[in-house]
């Protein structure tokens, strides 16, 4: 696979041509192949191009602001276009980032907003046994996998007829956003009309 990767700190310089099993692969191999004080000090800052050999080259160097220490990779096609929808962008821990963030802060940032959660359910009970007895073993593990899948940036199924998660989750202070990790499922029971069609 042949991947462009644009190195980011004072200046963006895109190395085309990298050949490579992966993306962060292709970035190991972008850095180690271009001597950015060899680059800088000894050419103009608007290089055109620039050989590094083996078909590998630096298409474009030129001032970068705002992205300290970042990586976009590129994937091209046999034609040597860019791939955009699968362009990835890297911190400078190596990790991708989604929405400007790493992983890593994601996943904090997830687990915040679990114990936040978890927090609100237990300020607005006595007892979580306390859900099941009334609302039922249902609701009360529904809002267990509900905080997993807020941890884990997913979503749960939500049966109205079997359980009340979702009315707990918006009854809560952060209910608004709770219930964007819920979704609504109504189990429609086929009839002999839509059979027999």
């Amino acid at each position: 696979m042949k991947y462009a990767v644009h190195l980011y700190t004072q200046v963006r310089v895109k190395v085309t041509g990298v050949l490579a099993e992966t993306m962060e692969q292709a970035m190991e191999k972008a850095e180690g192949l271009v001597d950015l004080h060899d680059l800088l000090d000894n050419k103009q800052l608007q290089v055109s191009t620039y050989p590094l050999g083996e078909g590998t080259m630096v298409e474009c160097v030129e001032w970068a602001e705002g992205c300290p220490d970042n990586f976009l990779v590129d994937t091209l096609l046999e034609n040597g276009d860019v791939d955009y929808e699968k362009s990835c962008w890297f911190g400078p821990d190596g990790m991708s980032l989604i929405g400007g963030k790493t992983t890593v802060e994601l996943k904090a940032e997830r687990a915040d907003l679990a114990a936040k959660f978890m927090q609100e359910l237990l300020d607005s009970v006595e007892t979580l046994s306390g859900i099941g007895d009334e609302h039922g073993s249902r609701t009360l593990a529904d809002l267990m996998h509900l905080q997993q899948a807020i941890l884990n940036g997913g979503f749960i199924d939500h049966y109205p007829d079997e359980s009340k998660v979702l009315e707990i989750a918006q009854s809560l202070p952060s209910g608004e956003q709770w219930v964007k990790f819920i979704k609504v499922e109504y189990m429609v029971q086929p009839t002999n009309e839509t059979c027999a069609g």
